[in-house]
C-alpha cells in the first residue's frame, strides 16, 4: 500500500461516506473548500446552514470535527482507520521505516 494522499485529496463521495458513516450526521454535503496546508476542509451542507469543518486526524489529535459527536476517541479512531485505508497517513510521510510497498 502507498501512503502518498493528503487529507484534502478526499473526494467528495469520501467526504460523505465519512460523514455519514463515521459521524452519523444525515447532512447531505453540497460542496467543500479544502485548506492550502492540506490539513482541512470547510463543508457545505444546506443554504443557511454553519459549515462543518473537518480536520486531518493525523494533525490534530482531537476532535476531527467541529458539530454534533464531535470530541469522542472512537470517533476519531474511526477517521484514522479511514483515512489509512485510503493512503493517507502523517507517520508515513518521511518514514524510513517504510519501504516503497508495504
Amino acid at each position: 500500500m502507498e501512503f502518498n494522499r493528503k487529507f484534502t485529496d478526499l473526494t467528495q463521495e469520501e467526504v460523505s461516506q465519512i460523514v455519514k458513516d463515521i459521524f452519523v450526521l444525515t447532512k447531505e454535503i453540497t460542496g467543500f473548500k479544502r485548506s492550502e496546508d492540506g490539513f482541512y476542509m470547510r463543508l457545505h451542507y444546506e443554504e443557511g446552514s454553519e459549515d462543518l469543518l473537518l480536520r486531518d486526524p493525523w494533525v490534530y489529535e482531537m476532535a476531527a470535527i467541529d458539530a454534533g459527536s464531535a470530541g469522542s476517541h472512537d470517533y476519531l479512531d474511526k477517521l484514522k482507520q479511514f483515512c489509512f485505508a485510503k493512503g493517507i497517513c502523517a507517520y508515513a510521510e518521511n518514514n524510513p521505516y517504510i519501504k516503497e510497498t508495504v
